[in-house]
Formats: structure tokens, C-alpha cells, sequence
């Protein structure tokens, strides 16, 4: 069983159950609303499930989701997420506590995201250049990265350097992926990506540089330390729109540095075309 199955209120697990297989991308539980699944990148109410959803089903939920120990799930919380064994990441909203001007964890939660992680294979190319891939929300840019690296491990026999922070795309459990991505890929998980990537370089003389989600400066700049090594570059981050990589500082960062040749774009129904990487005009 999926391990998110397992960490459900039993009603809403009976009824995701019954969904087809890979039809959910999200199951969101909020306090004193009925469930809902996404499917298809719309929201809607999980059938037969009207009844609303309790503080203690939350809580409860993330008991079990951290094998019931929250204290050992505490870091990852501090940023609003638990992932699970294989890879389902756990959104959390509620009371953020702060002390001496540091997130310290959050209470009293009030909703969370569970994002299912699937594998699909067959859905993307071998890249032969640094490629960034972008996409709204919701539309798939982790599954895809994840069968890149793939397709480049075992098909084109190229060394991959896996950073992987939220510990999505391999979902290492206990130092083994438990998605296949392939044979030629090492990952570094749970690190910080700009430590990763550089730790990376140090020691395992990677062909491919592969992140999730550039969302801090200290990102972009390592994949620019990365290129300037003769590595080529996988990367994802979230836009609507083509041109909103000239509008955000981050991501004028990497435009001006030249260092992606490729650009892929997803949309919210997981279709995706290649298209032209703009200027850093």
C-alpha cells in the first residue's frame, strides 16, 4: 500500500481507494471542511465523504506520518512539509511559532497537501544540453525531472548528481531510491541544494548537475559554479509564463548567465512543449 494511503482517516482512505489508479495528484484535508482530491489540477470533494475533517484527524495524520514521533519530523516542519518513505510530500498549514525571529516549528494545524509522487515513465526526452523545465503548480515538473535523470542514467549511460533536499525525486529510504533513476545516478538527499550541488562536484564527478525547484539565489549560483565545471544542468522552477523568467530577480540571475540551452514548458495538463530560451534583456 502507498505509504499516504496508510496515514489517512479511514473514510477518506476507502474512497481514494476507489479513485482510478494515478488519478489523484493531491489529497487536502482542511479543519472543518469535507475532504477533497485534486484530479486533473482541479479541486473537487471526495464522493461519500461529508463529513468534515477534525484537528485530531490532522494530528493524527502526522503522527502516523512520522512514524509517531513528530520531534523526529521537527526540521523539515520548521518549512512547512514532511515527506513520507516514497517520496509523498506532506504540505502543512497552521500557527507558525517564531522565536528570536526563527521558524521553530508550527502548531495547531489546520490543513495539509498530501502531493502524490508518481513515476511515470515514457514522458520525457534524453536532454543533450542544460535544460530548465518550468511550469505552473501542479503540472509535473518533478515527475518529468525525475524521468530525465532516468532516461539520461540508463539510457545514455551519463553520470547524474542527484540533489535531492525534500527527498522527492529518489525517495531514498535508507540510502536506497525507491524510484528508478537509473543506474548511473547518485543522490545526495536531504542536504540543502547549493551545499548539495557543491558536495556534488567535490566528490562524484558528475556529467549532470539534476535539482528541484530553484527558489533561492544561493541555488542559482551554484548551478552557475556547476556550469562554469563543464557540467550540464537539469533544473525546475515554477512560472506561469515564459516571460516571467525576466521578471524575478532569481531567475534573471540564471537568464544572464547563459548557462541553460534548452528550455521545456509544462502546463497544468501535464502536456509540454520545448521552446525558446528568452534573452536576459
Amino acid at each position: 500500500m502507498n505509504s499516504y494511503l496508510q496515514i489517512l482517516p479511514e473514510i477518506v482512505r476507502r474512497e481514494v481507494e476507489k479513485l482510478p489508479q494515478g488519478a489523484p495528484e493531491e489529497v487536502r484535508l482542511r479543519v472543518r471542511q469535507p475532504p477533497c482530491v485534486v484530479i486533473g489540477g482541479r479541486e473537487v470533494r471526495l464522493a461519500h465523504c461529508d463529513a468534515p475533517i477534525s484537528r485530531e484527524d490532522l494530528e493524527r495524520l502526522l503522527r502516523a506520518a512520522s512514524n509517531g514521533s513528530l520531534y523526529t519530523a521537527a526540521e523539515s516542519l520548521k518549512h512547512g512539509y514532511i515527506t513520507l518513505a516514497d517520496g509523498h510530500r506532506i504540505g502543512v498549514c497552521g500557527t507558525v511559532i517564531v522565536e528570536n525571529g526563527a521558524i521553530r516549528g508550527v502548531e495547531y494545524v489546520s490543513s495539509v497537501c498530501i502531493r502524490i509522487a508518481a513515476q511515470r515513465k515514457g514522458n520525457a526526452v534524453t536532454p543533450t544540453r542544460s535544460t530548465l523545465i518550468a511550469g505552473p503548480p501542479g503540472s509535473g515538473k518533478t515527475t518529468f525531472l525525475r524521468e530525465c535523470v532516468r532516461l539520461l542514467s540508463s539510457e545514455a549511460q551519463q553520470r547524474v548528481g542527484l540533489a535531492d533536499e525534500r527527498g522527492e525525486l529518489a525517495a531514498c529510504r535508507k540510502g536506497e531510491p525507491q524510484f528508478d533513476i537509473g543506474e548511473h545516478t547518485d543522490v545526495m538527499t536531504g542536504c540543502p541544494k547549493a551545499h548539495a550541488v557543491d558536495m556534488l562536484l567535490r566528490t562524484m564527478d558528475p556529467q549532470w548537475i539534476a535539482v528541484d525547484e530553484i527558489t533561492r539565489e544561493e541555488d542559482a549560483l551554484a548551478l552557475i559554479a556547476g556550469a562554469y565545471c563543464g557540467v550540464k544542468l537539469l533544473a525546475t522552477v515554477h512560472l506561469e509564463r515564459v516571460e516571467d523568467l525576466k521578471t524575478r530577480p532569481i531567475y534573471r540571475t540564471i537568464l544572464r548567465s547563459r548557462i541553460f540551452s534548452s528550455l521545456i514548458l509544462l502546463k497544468s495538463d501535464h502536456s509540454w512543449s520545448a521552446v525558446s530560451v528568452p534573452d536576459d534583456a
